[in-house]
């Protein structure tokens, strides 16, 4: 129940080179996240934890992103009515839709340019999905597993 540090340690570590091993390491950090919250509920107290609002900023509401864009894009098509709420909600689809190709893509290219932003967007927010889902359904390990295929 410590840390301790060692000055003449040396850690390389590989990049994943697929997407599939960057989504497995992702989906176990973010599941662990959840983990996280729900074992440590004095992380979320403002008087408990003095790193309280860098919690809440880089992580609670990172968490909460995919929540917020479900709702936004349901709501923006329940209004379409109205031009404004119309015109937002056939950006989302647009915004969407490039984020799906992306992953068709793999070479460069002017194509592969106008879709690598809204994949790795939509490719982020299905990792913390998953990993939510994971957490809820107790699939969430807490042992680190190799992410990267050898």
């Amino acid at each position: 129940r410590r840390v301790l540090f060692e000055p003449g340690s040396v850690v390389f570590d590989r990049a994943a080179s697929r997407p599939a091993e960057e989504f497995r390491r992702k989906v176990r950090t973010i599941g662990g996240n959840f983990d996280v919250f729900w074992r440590e509920t004095w992380l979320l107290n403002p008087f408990a934890n003095r790193l309280w609002f860098q919690t809440v900023s880089h992580k609670v509401l990172r968490l909460a992103v995919p929540l917020w864009l479900f709702l936004a894009f349901g709501t923006s098509w329940f209004l379409a009515a109205d031009a404004f709420y119309r015109g937002a909600a056939i950006l989302q689809s647009v915004f969407y839709a490039a984020g799906a190709l992306g992953s068709a893509f793999s070479t460069r290219g002017p194509l592969r340019m106008l879709v690598s932003v809204p994949y790795a967007f939509c490719f982020l927010n299905a990792i913390t999905v998953v990993g939510f889902w994971r957490f809820v359904t107790g699939r969430q390990k807490v042992t680190w597993a190799k992410a990267i295929d050898e």
